[in-house]
């Protein structure tokens, strides 16, 4: 037997579960006039509980039933209280917040949605902001076409980068440009990337490039 959800917002689900033993949820996804909309892509989901969860049992997939109804299933190996997050993501790009200094400090001089990290400054302004002594974090979601490994690579920076993929660091420009994430398809992952540049201009593109690793 399924339990039924409908969703339209990010939302939070409390339930308790046997070793073993399989739930099964049907999602219903609705706009915010209440009409049903098929959202299979922009789903964000999660898993946590009051005790250990595997991290592949953390990601729930979803299968498509009908217009704008999914079924998904899960499993727990240990019993106990689980709470199930499901989101959906919207907008079009990464949320960029751009601060006048160097630390993430305070509150950002702008924010905007940015489509792709890929930009050149050069000696220039950065979103109307000074060229030196600036900082920028990109936070949102990425979904990778199918289950594998992928490189992702940040180049030409000047002076710094990191990024995060579901809270894990995959790769600090001061070490390497390149990094290795190992993804399942289907599934949106949250990206943090914050980017660092202290003086004489930003002479460089900051680039965000993936691709796959047969």
């Amino acid at each position: 037997r399924s339990t039924r959800f409908d969703i339209h917002e990010n939302t939070a689900w409390t339930f308790s579960s046997k070793s073993g033993y399989r739930r099964d949820f049907e999602i219903i996804t609705k706009d915010i006039y209440g009409n049903a909309v098929a959202r299979a892509d922009k789903f964000v989901t999660k898993i946590r509980g009051d005790t250990n969860i595997l991290e592949e049992e953390s990601k729930l997939t979803f299968v498509d039933i009908s217009e704008a109804l999914y079924k998904l299933s899960y499993q727990v190996s240990q019993p106990g209280q689980y709470l199930m997050d499901i989101g959906l993501a919207g907008g079009n790009g990464l949320l960029g917040e751009y601060y006048t200094n160097r630390f993430l400090s305070g509150e950002p001089a702008a924010t905007k949605i940015d489509n792709f990290i890929d930009f050149n400054w050069g000696y220039g302004p950065v979103a109307d902001q000074p060229p030196d002594y600036v900082s920028i974090r990109w936070t949102g979601y990425i979904w990778f076409p199918h289950t594998g490994s992928f490189e992702l690579e940040l180049t030409n920076l000047d002076d710094r980068a990191l990024l995060w993929i579901d809270g894990s660091l995959i790769l600090d420009t001061h070490g390497h440009s390149k990094g290795i994430f190992h993804s399942i398809d289907n599934y949106l992952y949250d990206i943090r990337v914050e980017y660092f540049e202290v003086s004489r201009g930003i002479m460089s593109t900051a680039n965000l490039r993936t691709c796959i690793i047969e």
